[in-house]
């Protein structure tokens, strides 16, 4: 391992696992150089080997299961074993709880077997806990209608999951853009903004007001406030803090096992603007910071 030979050291460890295969440092050595070589069976029969001889902290394991469990499901897919992609991710999401990777997953692979209902299930379940954009996104692709109107029904479904959730609000005023119901839009956004509204929130104001005056000033001001604005949640690394765009179960730039998930941005106002700087109930079309100015005169 110090002279960076890790196949020799694999071929060493696997030979001091069937020696002494109940040794903690044996195991524990054998799993980090069977993930590292991405063999993600075998390091899971070792990872589990390891949690049922306490070799392992439990809440460590478990949360490297989860990591393990989806990354053999991504190799089973593409391998072309959908039944495998499947099963892996189903024990994922059973010893998950509440892990957001492993409910996305699930619900993808049965949506693309077709088995709708299943999928909206997982989807739903897993919005009453954690809302995710992605979540969202696969509960509109199992709707039978385009209609925009529809798909705002749609989402409204989801929404009852857990009603008061800003990635709620979020969801429903996306949908309700994209059906040109602006009224309602501006409710659900005003409602996400909170005191601070989020990047995202502020690029849905300007689309917004794209969509309903064409306003150049106001989509500008918007645009402007929406980078300084407070970041939008992302899939972090909670070992060296770095963000990916997408979920993957080793950090890229750590290579920490099972530490990536949806962090929301640091609390407290955006570097460079000043506490009071925030919006308040009113949230109506001047984003904050902006000089007031009267709004421009709705069309008939």
């Amino acid at each position: 391992q110090r002279d960076g030979d890790n196949a020799a050291a694999l071929q060493l460890a696997s030979r001091a696992y069937a020696e002494r295969p109940k040794t903690p440092w044996v195991l524990a050595t054998l799993f980090d150089l069977q993930r590292k070589a991405g063999r993600w069976r075998d390091a899971l029969s070792t990872l589990e080997e390891a949690l049922r001889r306490n070799a392992v902290a439990r809440e460590d394991g478990r949360r490297q299961l989860v990591a393990v469990l989806l990354a053999c499901s991504r190799e089973a897919e593409r391998g072309g074993d959908h039944d495998g992609a499947l099963t892996f991710a189903r024990r994922a999401n059973g010893e998950a709880g509440a892990s957001l990777p492993a409910a996305i997953r699930l619900a993808g692979l049965l949506l693309a077997a077709g088995r709708r209902r299943r999928a909206a299930n997982v989807v739903q379940d897993c919005w009453a806990r954690k809302p995710h954009p992605e979540l969202a996104r696969l509960y509109l692709q199992m709707a039978d209608s385009d209609d925009p109107i529809e798909r705002v029904k749609r989402i409204e479904k989801l929404a009852g999951f857990n009603p008061d959730h800003p990635e709620t609000h979020v969801a429903l005023a996306e949908a309700l853009l994209a059906a040109r119901l602006w009224g309602a839009a501006r409710t659900h956004l005003r409602r996400a903004a909170g005191e601070q509204p989020p990047a995202r929130v502020c690029r849905l104001m300007a689309a917004l007001a794209e969509g309903e005056t064409g306003d150049a000033a106001e989509i500008r001001r918007w645009l402007v406030a929406a980078a300084g604005a407070p970041r939008d949640p992302a899939w972090t690394c909670g070992a060296c803090g770095a963000q990916a765009p997408e979920w993957a179960p080793v950090c890229a730039a750590c290579a920490a096992l099972g530490t990536i998930d949806w962090r929301g941005a640091p609390r407290g106002p955006p570097r460079g603007v000043s506490p009071g700087v925030q919006l308040r109930a009113g949230f109506g079309r001047n984003p904050p910071g902006a000089p007031e100015t009267p709004p421009p005169a709705t069309p008939p």
